[in-house]
């Protein structure tokens, strides 16, 4: 597997990427520390000070400085958003053929929003949360990359999970999620990411901590015709939610559907 994790090629910019995503993992990072660091990496920068220009945050061409922008951010907010937009443009930058890759990005921020707003239910990190289930499907890209014809046309089928897994097993004997937790590694994302992003397909029985139970609740939540809603409510058991009935589901789904929305606004999509 190590040969595919060395596949995935980087815009210009997002090669720097790793090592700030390493320092921002950091609790006493302030606001000035980041700006410093985020002026080693100008695109992104830019990006985060765009951002903060939104319309979003009421403060339409006022903002003039990376210091500023993440005054008005706050260090959580730009945390995700300088992880999405890493994301953003692997996706975009890329040559990919037969894959919608709005779907594909989609899918990712749902899945990310899904987690945050869990997490927020069961007392995790929500950034760290946003953060796995944004890169959930990292592994998927690396592939893309490694077969780009044969491996898009299966992708582009999605769901049902399960063939796909099977094709990759029978193709690379290994899958995108192990793949995608492994990239993650290397780049120095904090362990518990990675090793629900590596299990985030297997049994919950054989799920180890809450917050893997987490991101795989999340993934099929965002994807909800793959799982009944039976089996959604008792992994949401899991998670110390037993009291929650069809009305907590649709609550749920509303608020991601809201949140989903002002992060693609916010994002530029």
């Amino acid at each position: 597997m190590s040969h595919l994790c060395g596949v995935l090629s980087l815009p210009a910019f997002v090669v720097h990427a790793p090592r700030l995503l390493a320092k921002i993992q950091s609790e006493d990072l302030s606001l000035k520390d980041l700006a410093e660091l985020l002026r080693l990496d100008p695109g992104i920068g830019a990006r985060l000070l765009h951002m903060a220009n939104s319309p979003f945050f009421g403060v339409n061409g006022q903002i003039s400085s990376v210091e500023e922008a993440l005054l008005v951010l706050g260090m959580r907010r730009a945390r995700e958003l300088i992880h999405a937009h890493i994301l953003q443009s692997l996706i975009s930058t890329q040559p990919w053929h037969h894959v919608d890759l709005d779907k594909f990005w989609k899918h990712s921020l749902r899945v990310a929003v899904t987690s945050q707003a869990v997490a927020k239910q069961v007392g995790f990190t929500d950034s760290d949360a946003f953060i796995a289930g944004l890169f959930h499907n990292l592994g998927c890209l690396v592939l893309l990359q490694y077969q780009s014809n044969d491996y898009a046309k299966i992708l582009s089928q999605l769901p049902p999970y399960a063939d796909l897994l099977q094709f990759e097993m029978e193709c690379f004997q290994t899958t995108h999620a192990d793949i995608g937790a492994n990239v993650l590694a290397q780049w120095n994302f904090p362990a518990d990411i990675c090793d629900a992003i590596s299990l985030q397909y297997q049994s919950p029985n054989d799920l180890h901590s809450t917050f893997q139970q987490l991101l795989q609740f999340s993934v099929h939540f965002s994807v909800p015709e793959q799982t009944s809603e039976v089996g959604l409510y008792q992994q949401f058991k899991n998670l110390g939610m037993q009291g929650w009935v069809q009305n907590d589901f649709t609550q749920l789904s509303t608020k991601v559907d809201l949140g989903l929305g002002q992060l693609v606004q916010l994002l530029g999509e």
